[in-house]
C-alpha cells in the first residue's frame, strides 16, 4: 500500500476517504460530506484542539469534504488546495451557497443588508 502525505490526503490509521480505498490501509473508509466555511477565517489544525498547530487557513465561502464530526471538531479536506486537518464545527455549514461576490480588496466588510450604516457582521479577506 502507498504511504501518502496526511496533510494532503484524507487518511489516518482509523479512517480514510473512500476514494483512497485500495491505495491505503485504514480501519474504515467514508465518503466526505460537502460543507462550506461560514467564518471569516477558519484555522485548519493538525489535531482537534484549539492549541494545536495551524497548517493552513480557510476563508469564508471555501468548501471542504468532512469525513468525521466529533466533540466540536470536523476532520476535513479543503477543495481548493487539498489540505486535510481539523476545523471547528462552528466555522462550517451543511448549506452550500453559490458565490454571489468575490473579495478583490485586501479586506472588506460584510453587512447584514445593503446599507453601510448597518453594523458590520464580519471582515472578509481577499
Amino acid at each position: 500500500m502507498a504511504i501518502l502525505d496526511p496533510r494532503l490526503n484524507a487518511v489516518r490509521p482509523d479512517l480514510a476517504d473512500i476514494r483512497l480505498r485500495g491505495r491505503v490501509e485504514a480501519g474504515s473508509f467514508v465518503a466526505g460530506e460537502p460543507m462550506q466555511i461560514v467564518a471569516p477565517v477558519a484555522d485548519m489544525r493538525r489535531e482537534p484542539s484549539p492549541d494545536s498547530g495551524v497548517d493552513t487557513q480557510l476563508l469564508f465561502g471555501e468548501t471542504v469534504d468532512v469525513f468525521e464530526e466529533h466533540e466540536g471538531w470536523c476532520w476535513a479536506q479543503a477543495h481548493a488546495d487539498g489540505y486535510t486537518g481539523y476545523v471547528a464545527f462552528t466555522a462550517l455549514t451543511k448549506h452550500i451557497a453559490g458565490a454571489t461576490h468575490m473579495v478583490t480588496a485586501p479586506r472588506t466588510f460584510l453587512y447584514p443588508g445593503p446599507d453601510m450604516k448597518l453594523p458590520v457582521e464580519a471582515a472578509l479577506s481577499i
